[in-house]
């Protein structure tokens, strides 16, 4: 569960795993929308491919560890994880319009997953919004979704948002 600072909200609650939590919210006058995918895998995944060229920097916001692919100084995919003690973070791994369609999406969370792995994870988290406005492509997350199916993810629960208005 998790509550951004500045909103009178509560941006991920698992309600399937938190039902009383869920009835006290909305009962108190929050509305709750259902907005997120949490998903977990055990690692290390062995059998994915993994981008030929990466680099992997540090990063603070969120901490941990950006990985770009860049072809002619342009970037193409970018990922960025957080280990923590045993669990690894997936924050984030998108692939630009131009580049999709080539396996870079796959071979680029085979990467990230590998370094997690790497790093002393020994399972994975990672939460995928499927909120998408209707007739907006760059917020379709049914790739991402699918992607993260085939590879082994499985799916914990569905984080709600809260929101209560004055």
């Amino acid at each position: 569960m998790f509550a951004p600072a500045l909103t009178l909200g509560l941006v991920g609650l698992p309600a399937g795993h938190r039902p009383a939590t869920r009835r006290v919210l909305e009962a108190a006058g929050f509305t709750g929308r259902d907005l997120w995918r949490y998903m977990h895998a055990d690692l290390p995944v062995t059998c994915l491919p993994h981008v030929a060229h990466c680099t992997v920097t540090d990063c603070q916001d969120p901490p941990g560890k950006r990985l770009e692919v860049r072809e002619g100084g342009e970037l193409l995919a970018e990922a960025t994880i957080g280990p923590t003690v045993g669990i690894g973070v997936l924050w984030w791994i998108g692939v630009t319009r131009a580049a999709r369609g080539r396996g870079l999406g796959l071979a680029l969370l085979g990467s990230a997953l590998g370094l997690l792995s790497g790093l002393g994870a020994v399972e994975t988290i990672l939460f995928v919004d499927d909120d998408a406005p209707a007739g907006d492509p760059e917020r379709d997350r049914t790739p991402a979704n699918g992607l993260y199916d085939r590879v082994g993810f499985t799916e914990v629960d569905r984080l709600h948002s809260f929101t209560r208005h004055p």
